[in-house]
């Protein structure tokens, strides 16, 4: 288990505390409000609004911010398995764009992880900006942000290049490209072009793995930096200026 992983059990099981601590004040006006969507009466009572009290609200925006993050990582993941077969001859959809799609789609998705985990870094730097360990949560939040630019700094470009002024190629797919309109008009030119497809899309899964790996690997480190920073020995959350 890397520290990633180890960071959002931590966090998780404070929130299941908080749930099952606070479950009348959480739980019952949520169950109102389906029961209302239903047609179930439940009373003449309208139950009180939600508040967080401060504590609580430091945990829900650490919670919320991890689960952006993970978000982002399972999509990765996603693009590596959509691209292990095409399901779409039959619908009209070519195969190489097809393919173009999930490279284009995953340069996006890096971006996005990118920016969620330098806007999370950000939020712990500035909820514990008060707390003893403000320096060390920002020595460690700025190294993390240095490690994510610099071994994303390719596909970033990339994707920032691409998306401005014209659709992501490079010299694999614009190859794949003309070997689709030769095979359009030479039927021998088409088992060209289904190798070619096949030898892509490897190099593309490859690349995705590899990249992949290298994201993982980067939040284990981060978050293996942060977990003793922002929980104790018992894995509770420590609240901003707390011994």
């Amino acid at each position: 288990m890397g520290g990633f992983e180890d960071f959002g059990d931590a966090i998780g099981d404070e929130v299941e505390l908080l749930f099952n601590a606070a479950h009348d004040r959480i739980w019952l006006p949520f169950e109102r409000r389906v029961g209302e969507y239903l047609g179930i009466p439940n009373g003449d009572t309208e139950p009180d609004p939600l508040h967080w009290s401060a504590s609580e609200s430091v945990l829900m925006r650490l919670f919320d911010g991890y689960m952006e993050i993970e978000d982002s990582v399972n999509c990765l993941r996603n693009v590596a398995v959509y691209m292990r077969r095409f399901p779409y001859a039959r619908a009209g959809v070519d195969k190489a764009a097809y393919l173009q799609y999930h490279v284009e789609n995953y340069l996006g998705e890096v971006y996005i992880l990118q920016q969620r985990v330098d806007a999370y870094l950000t939020v712990v730097s500035r909820t514990y900006r008060s707390d003893a360990s403000a320096s060390k949560i920002a020595q460690a939040a700025k190294a993390a942000r240095s490690q994510f630019r610099s071994a994303l700094g390719k596909p970033l470009s990339t994707r920032g290049a691409h998306v401005h002024r014209r659709r992501y190629t490079d010299s694999d797919l614009e190859q794949l490209g003309s070997l689709r309109l030769l095979a359009g008009v030479s039927h021998p030119m088409k088992r060209e072009y289904e190798k070619a497809y096949r030898e892509v899309r490897a190099r593309k899964r490859e690349w995705i793995s590899s990249t992949n790996q290298m994201v993982e690997a980067l939040l284990d480190q981060a978050f293996a930096v942060l977990l003793p920073l922002v929980f104790d020995e018992a894995r509770r959350l420590r609240q901003p200026g707390a011994a």
